[in-house]
């Protein structure tokens, strides 16, 4: 009997570790602001275009913006790029969307013979040194950063999102009372 009690009680508790874990781990990718009311800036840093002229960020900001952060070697990142075309096309001036590369050279994606294309639509940024990444402290990719128009960072979620989601991120966005969450 009390073989059976002891066996119960340990398929309970690893019941409610593994409920536990995969709140955890489905909740991983998504950064809320540090400090609940104050949100964390988008971080200063040298981009540039895909002509190589330096871009800071009063350059994209004055609206809310959508910066999706992506390499030419993740495979999911272009799916991710074109999501947010469309969503950049869905809401048209409303906001603006940044495909932001990290660490390769300006113009990776027109190279000669890349099967590689930037969506139509999308502010394409290059970070040559990935200080914005790094301060980002991003680790995963892609990696989509939501801030309004004074550049108060409102979500960031690393992983691919679906157009259901990036819809509601921006729709949240857009929406006044929103900034002061």
């Amino acid at each position: 009997m009390k073989k059976k009690l002891l066996a119960l009680l340990a398929a309970l508790l690893v019941l409610a570790a593994g409920t536990a874990g995969v709140f955890f781990i489905r909740r991983l990718g998504e950064r809320p602001p540090k400090t609940p009311g104050l949100a964390r800036m988008l971080p200063y840093a040298t981009l540039k275009d895909t002509g190589g002229k330096k871009i800071i960020q009063s350059d994209v900001g004055g609206k809310p913006v959508v910066i999706v952060i992506w390499a030419s070697w993740c495979t999911p990142c272009m799916t991710m790029l074109e999501t947010a075309a469309a969503m950049q096309k869905e809401f048209g001036d409303a906001i603006r969307v940044v495909a932001l590369n990290r660490r390769e050279p300006a113009g990776t994606a027109e190279t000669p013979g890349s099967n590689i294309s930037i969506p139509e639509g999308l502010v394409s940024l290059w970070s040559p040194d990935d200080a914005f990444y790094a301060s980002l402290g991003g680790f995963a990719m892609p990696e989509e950063i939501f801030a309004d128009e004074n550049g108060a960072i409102r979500f960031q979620k690393r992983g691919v999102m679906n157009k259901e989601e990036m819809r509601r991120r921006i729709q949240d966005l857009l929406r006044p009372w929103a900034a002061h969450l």
